[in-house]
Parts: structure tokens; sequence; C-alpha cells
């Protein structure tokens, strides 16, 4: 079991939106083997999301894509979530 700060990486499922199964890297902090606490999230469009998480969810915090449009709040960690569950 992992508890404590440290680096990611990570393969997420094959989505609806690619053909291949899509690299994420995560550095933060952890809490039993989830992302907890403060983050930083690095998506394969080199898109990022930095905020809060709590039991692998995100909570609050900016997602800045990769064409620098920044989102904050709420709002930007229900669209971080929805990529990372996106069946």
């Amino acid at each position: 079991m992992f508890n404590g700060e440290g680096k990611f990486k990570f393969v997420n499922k094959i989505t609806k939106y690619s053909e291949n199964k899509t690299k994420y890297e995560f550095l933060g902090e952890f809490q039993n083997n989830l992302r907890h606490g403060h983050g930083k999230m690095i998506f394969p469009d080199t898109s990022i999301f930095i905020g809060n998480w709590i039991d692998n969810k995100a909570t609050e915090g900016t997602f800045t894509d990769k064409k620098a449009v920044s989102k904050k709040g709420t709002k930007a960690a229900k669209m971080v979530n929805h990529i990372l569950d996106d069946p």
C-alpha cells in the first residue's frame, strides 16, 4: 500500500475517443494507493490539471488544455473525472 508523495504513470483503458490506450502521469499525494491530497495530472495531449483529490477523484482545481485555455473550480474537476472514467 502506498501513502505519501510520488510520481505515477499509468495507462488508462481504451476509450471511445481513442483507439489506443492512453497514458497519464500523476505527480502528487497518495493515500491507500489512491490519488488523495494535492496533485498534478498530465494528460496525453499535454493538458494539465492541478488541484485536490479525494479517493482518486478530482474535487477542485485548475484544468489547462493544450491551447492554454483554463477552467477552474469544481467544473474543472468534474471534467477531469469524466475524462478518466470514460468507458
